[in-house]
């Protein structure tokens, strides 16, 4: 059965009280993803007739969608398994908060629904502004003709009782301070993270496999975007001054999951991590003039007066906060801003996270931004703007707008790239399996060993060298710079201090002798690359298990006649990524024994011997121990992979292997310093109302009600609130179905897309509708629209009932 996955890295925009249909988005994803999980954790021969069971369905979980979800990946297994994967996410202001909270829910599959009443009923004007500052009656009563004012402007919010009421005692409640309470937003968020835990039975829940809906061998990045009010100096190298200093108010907090191969889970998602996690959410939607700047020390104010501890806060501070805190400021009391301010549309940040990603099987790479209100409006007449409106709109709308085409021109140039190396990987690999082909002793007697392989490889290194001509010399310089700066970076790290110029110091003598007198590559540039070229080795494995994926899913008439085993493929597979594991352990931990540092600093002295640089190759190399990396690799294909594997899948796996070298010199010098592991094209998606068509078609201001009063008009009604969350779920639910079905490719024909977005809605209607009372014809009006789509009904008849 082919096996695909979909891997999906979101980016969420800002979008002030749009944060609440933002938040049913997220929802929505989610349930898709966990439907996923569920469908591939039953056995592939028990799926047809499996469902959602009751451990699965019952106190603590909502599972309305997860039911449609699972039967549409029922429908696609017939051809092509589809496995769905958030491992991206990329957030600001509205879109932080909403990543943070499902990133949280991804790791540890926990509920989202326990957030419903946060933005429901708390995300309102009147408990957001802080008790003491909030209007009386006769409170600056000469303000109301002002927002009378402003209501014969927009019709309908003059027509909505509610919305007159909490504008006119909003406009007079405090001014010259922020209205809103940032402590008391930081307490309701505190108090969601905990529900979440709550829902399911944390204690027991959280930081275990089976609850979580990553994959093995699969992380989860966040990104959330701040900024820092008062900017942090950087350097920048010039010529002439050497050095200038500019500040840089634009800041990534990164948070991470990981599930490694062999089992151990790293989270930063846990219980343990809300509070950071909340002053992140707290920061990032610390919108200028409606909440002060979100500092450290608020956050702790608040654990305080709950009777809370942050036993990490040192340990968060020195991993997030390090780079704004170097010159010497207190990380506690560092003012923070909505980080929409400087980034509204963090793509960079999601684009930056997408190399170096394993690949279990065939990957679909799609980015998908959220956005809630692309539509754009154009007048025929250009007018000079007023004073005020001139002002406004460059400080606050036109910084939250910038545009996204050079993120997406960077997503075409990549694809191009990538295009291209697979291009030249398939077009060589007939030539390079003959070479390949004609180093190997397949006849001979006994299987080889785990020496032979070695020697195969040292065969086919010298091979590459004379077969690449020219082209070598370039690839050996490459390599050796590459490894030089690793080797700085890694000596940095141990030393606590900047070493300018050190990777430049390292390589030069290798460079100048590359070459012995006999045009070979020398004994010490070979025993560098040895003893420090863990990109090499890195590349590699990935090579290798790429081409191990191709084999679950081979046409081949020899796959036919000689099948391969999964389930042997997936041992060697654990195998291939627990060295992988190893080998990045191994550089992200520099030894901390004084003697291995100082040859390392031996290298870069132009006063060496040759004698000294050996030894210290030698030295240094014995403590990271990539050379038992070599020799496990070799074990594995001696052992394993010879035991394992029909003689056609074996052929292919150990060219891959041994024939690695061949495929590296072409390949390097193209991709340079850029991790192509998945060497798949990127997808642009965008979720919108505007472009989810099925039941309302029309712009977003048709769907959304909080785009009014500049984006701020759901927190004074709590019935567009509960509108603006409901169209979340629906308009995300419209557009994964396209998603989905688009990455399935062949395997999606036959399937009914307007069937099984309509039983999506019908789903979602009927699980919020015990919780959307504020309007009661929203739901009605929309079951409506929803009954008005034509379509078969979804699923089979035959299928197991829910």
């Amino acid at each position: 059965m082919r096996e695909k996955e979909l891997r999906l890295a979101l980016v969420l925009y800002g979008g002030v009280s749009l944060a609440v249909y933002m938040f049913g988005v997220c929802r929505e994803i989610k349930k898709l993803v966990r439907a996923s999980k569920l469908f591939h954790a039953i056995q592939p021969e028990q799926r047809e007739t499996a469902g959602i069971g009751p451990a699965e369905a019952g106190p603590g979980r909502e599972t309305d969608t997860e039911r449609v979800y699972f039967e549409l990946l029922r429908q696609l297994a017939r051809h092509t398994e589809l496995r769905v994967v958030v491992d991206v996410i990329a957030g600001a202001s509205a879109g932080g908060i909403n990543g943070i909270f499902l990133s949280r829910a991804l790791a540890h599959d926990l509920p989202l629904h326990p957030l419903r009443d946060m933005w429901l009923e708390n995300a309102d004007v009147t408990r957001l502004i802080e008790e003491e500052a909030l209007a009386g009656p006769f409170s600056k009563r000469f303000m109301t003709p002002v927002v009378s004012r402003i209501l014969r402007y927009d019709p309908v919010l003059a027509e909505n009782e509610e919305t007159r009421t909490k504008l006119d005692r909003f406009v007079r409640s405090r001014w010259f301070q922020p209205p809103f309470s940032g402590p008391r937003f930081t307490g309701w968020m505190f108090d969601a993270a905990e529900a979440m835990g709550a829902a399911m039975g944390e204690a027991v829940g959280e930081g275990t496999p089976r609850h979580s809906l990553l994959p093995d061998d699969h992380a989860l990045d966040l990104f959330v975007s701040i900024t820092d009010y008062n900017g942090h100096p950087r350097q920048v190298p010039l010529d002439d001054p050497p050095v200038a200093i500019e500040l840089d108010h634009q800041f990534d907090m990164r948070f991470r999951y990981r599930r490694r191969a062999s089992g151990l889970i790293e989270s930063e998602f846990d219980r343990a991590a809300i509070p950071g996690l909340i002053f992140a959410a707290r920061a990032t939607s610390s919108f200028p003039g409606a909440f002060a700047p979100a500092t450290i020390e608020e956050t702790e104010a608040v654990l305080h007066r709950r009777g809370m501890d942050w036993p990490d806060r040192d340990a968060f501070m020195r991993a997030k906060l390090a780079e704004v805190a170097r010159d010497g400021r207190d990380p506690r009391t560092i003012p923070f801003v909505d980080g929409a301010v400087v980034t509204n549309k963090p793509f960079a940040a999601a684009l930056s996270a997408l190399s170096g990603r394993p690949a279990n099987r065939e990957v679909v790479r799609r980015i998908v931004f959220v956005d809630p209100n692309p539509d754009i409006e154009f007048s025929d007449n250009e007018v000079l703007p007023g004073f005020f409106r001139a002002i406004f709109a460059s400080m606050a709308e036109i910084p939250r707008n910038e545009p996204i085409h050079h993120e997406l021109e960077r997503v075409a140039e990549l694809n191009d790239r990538i295009a291209v190396v697979s291009e030249v990987v398939d077009a060589a690999r007939p030539r390079i399996r003959l070479l390949v082909q004609s180093m190997l002793d397949e006849d001979r007697d006994d299987a080889p060993s785990a020496g032979i392989f070695a020697a195969w490889r040292d065969v086919a290194n010298r091979g590459a060298a004379v077969e690449a001509g020219f082209a070598f010399e370039s690839y050996l310089h490459l390599k050796i710079l590459t490894v030089a700066r690793r080797l700085r970076a890694f000596i940095e790290t141990a030393e606590g201090r900047d070493l300018a110029g050190l990777g430049h110091r390292i390589a030069r003598p290798l460079l100048i002798e590359a070459r012995d007198p006999d045009g070979r590559v020398s004994a010490e540039a070979i025993a560098f690359l040895r003893a420090f070229d863990a990109d090499f080795r890195v590349r590699r494995l990935r090579f290798v298990i790429r081409h191990l994926n191709e084999l679950y899913y081979s046409s081949r008439s020899e796959a036919e006649a000689d099948p391969v085993d999964p389930a042997k493929l997936d041992e060697l597979k654990t195998e291939f990524y627990d060295l992988l594991d190893g080998i990045k352990e191994r550089m992200s931990e520099p030894p901390a024994d004084p003697d291995a540092l100082g040859a390392a600093l031996r290298l870069a002295d132009p006063d060496s011997s040759a004698a000294d640089r050996f030894a210290a190759i030698e030295r240094l190399g014995r403590d990271l121990g990539l050379q038992q990396v070599d020799d496990r690799l070799d074990e594995i294909f001696s052992l394993m992979v010879l035991n394992y594997l029909p003689g056609w899948a074996r052929t292919e796996l150990m060219v891959a292997y041994i024939g690695f070298p061949f495929f590296d010199v072409l390949t390097l010098p193209m991709t340079q310093w850029e991790d192509l592991d998945e060497l798949d094209i990127i997808r642009v998606f965008r979720i919108s109302p505007a472009d989810a068509r099925t039941i309302r078609k029309g712009p977003a201001m048709a769907k959304l009600k909080g785009l009014r009063l500049r984006r701020f008009a759901a927190f004074f009604n709590r019935a567009w609130r509960e509108n603006d969350y409901l169209w979340g779920r629906l308009v995300s639910a419209d557009r994964l179905v396209t998603v989905v079905l688009a990455a399935a490719g062949d395997a999606a024909a036959g399937i009914d897309a307007l069937a099984a977005k309509k039983a999506l809605f019908r789903a979602i209607l009927e699980a919020e509708r015990p919780h959307l009372k504020a309007d009661e014809g929203l739901i009605a009006g929309l079951v409506e629209e929803v009954e008005r789509i034509e379509a078969e009904p979804f699923g089979d008849p035959s299928a197991p009932t829910f």
